[in-house]
């Protein structure tokens, strides 16, 4: 990433880092909830660590689109301009290789870099029935067809995440670009780590509103060191784990 940063903040190594809340702690194993969805762990050593290495890469490297000073803008856009070297594209990868026509850019995929591990950054999309349909067993039906063969995600131009369609998806979407290792996708989600508990707690969008949004703007601000937002977000959090718990008691 230094290597393809000009010091002018014309061009940076990296575009974009995905969602800050999961994507950087994915590669250093780390969590913010444990598995139990009981306790809070924001203050854990492997998760600063990924914090650290994180607003390093913004702040000390200064070789992201959202460093200080950079002009190139932090979306795909500067990839496909030649402002960045590498843009991390969502989950949209085949809408994305074909933004790269006529723009001179190769397009190649790689595994992102490794903390403890490398993963993919991906969860599965959930589909459900309105209590308030009228026409259940039809709902059902289609519902059952978009999801069979992954043709939702392909309608939405999404990664499957369903393994024996990401093939012939790979096959359908990339063959146009034979020299992108779009393969690396299939072996890539088969080996996933697992998303962040806490993305998955009832009470995620709470938390991310009241809590982690303001928290990371004051990093984001450098009005706050990445480990004391660690270590202060975590009673907040922690309450509102423990608010939830005791409600579903009742």
């Amino acid at each position: 990433m230094r290597r393809t940063t000009k010091a002018d903040g014309s061009q940076v190594g990296l575009a974009s880092i995905g969602f800050w809340v999961h994507t950087f702690p994915m590669q250093w194993n780390a969590r913010w909830l444990t598995n139990d969805y009981k306790t809070i762990t924001s203050d854990s050593p492997p998760l600063i660590d990924a914090f650290t290495k994180l607003t390093d890469m913004i702040f000390k490297d200064r070789v992201t689109g959202l460093s200080p000073g950079v002009s190139t803008g932090s979306g795909d856009n500067a990839f496909l301009q030649g402002k960045a070297a590498v843009a991390l594209p969502c989950c949209y990868a085949s809408r994305f290789a074909r933004s790269t026509k006529g723009t001179g850019v190769e397009l190649g995929f790689i595994t992102f870099p490794k903390g403890t591990v490398s993963s993919l950054d991906v969860s599965p999309v959930v589909m459900g029935l309105a209590k308030a349909s009228k026409q259940r067993n039809e709902a059902w039906d289609f519902m059952k067809f978009t999801d069979d063969k992954s043709r939702l995600a392909a309608a939405e131009e999404r990664i499957p995440a369903v393994l024996p369609d990401m093939m012939p998806w790979v096959k359908q979407n990339f063959t146009e670009f034979p020299d992108s290792k779009a393969e690396m996708l299939v072996e890539g989600m088969r080996v996933a780590k697992p998303l962040e508990p806490l993305r998955y707690h009832p009470q995620w969008q709470k938390m991310s509103t009241d809590v982690l949004e303001p928290a990371w703007k004051e990093v984001m601000d450098q009005k706050r060191t990445v480990a004391d937002m660690l270590k202060g977000v975590k009673p907040l959090l922690q309450q509102i784990v423990d608010d939830h718990a005791r409600a579903r008691k009742k």
